[in-house]
């Protein structure tokens, strides 16, 4: 098992610096659905942490097409990024996770599975203003998607449930890009009225 593990990492390191020597795009346009299974399966049933991050690095890259993002979620990308989130990895990973989630999910379809899975917008909503700069950028991007083209009475109950709009409010007064400030804002002003009665929300202390 243990040889197993390593020769699939390193299989995936090799596929990750193929992908960053050159000119790939003509490579990552013509995947098929059995290499984002194969790559969910790398990744489920056992693989390195630096065979993760690189089948992550692989995967961002892939999902930079529209064509591939269709397939990736179908292959349950989704639900699995997820779940090697939820395990708490570390910085570089926790970004990586974020950039795949936020172009999976400017598709229907991939807002659809995130949402299917229980702890995804809870575990995006814990990341904001505790890894980086660059994952508050992701992650508020993705609340602001979710909520904006998926956000059904339900869904916008479990974003005030698992604290989401109230870590908007603390980006508001975070020391953090005013475009990321704006899109908090938007998010708040849209759905005033789901946080509007919540005592943890006074009145006072939002500006419309």
């Amino acid at each position: 098992m243990e040889n197993s593990i390593a020769v699939k990492s390193h299989a995936v390191l090799l596929l990750k610096k193929m992908i960053n020597m050159g000119d790939t795009c003509h490579v990552l346009e013509r995947l098929k659905p059995e290499f984002f299974e194969t790559m969910v399966r790398v990744m489920r049933h056992g693989v390195t942490q630096q065979g993760t991050s690189a089948a992550l690095h692989v995967l961002l890259s892939a999902s930079s097409s529209t064509r591939n993002r269709m397939m990736m979620v179908e292959a349950g990308v989704v639900h699995e990024v997820v779940e090697i989130e939820l395990g708490a990895p570390e910085k570089r990973v926790t970004e990586l996770t974020l950039a795949i989630l936020f172009n999976l999910c400017c598709c229907a379809n991939g807002r659809a599975k995130f949402l299917s899975h229980e702890g995804a917008i809870a575990v995006v909503t814990e990341r904001i203003l505790k890894v980086s700069a660059a994952v508050d950028d992701r992650a508020v991007f993705v609340l602001a998607m979710v909520a904006k083209f998926s956000g059904t009475k339900v869904v916008l109950q479990e974003m005030l449930k698992v604290g989401s709009f109230a870590k908007l409010f603390m980006v508001l007064q975070a020391d953090r890009a005013k475009y990321l400030k704006d899109k908090a804002m938007e998010i708040l002003k849209e759905h005033s009225e789901v946080w509007s009665d919540s005592p943890c929300f006074p009145r006072s202390s939002f500006c419309a």
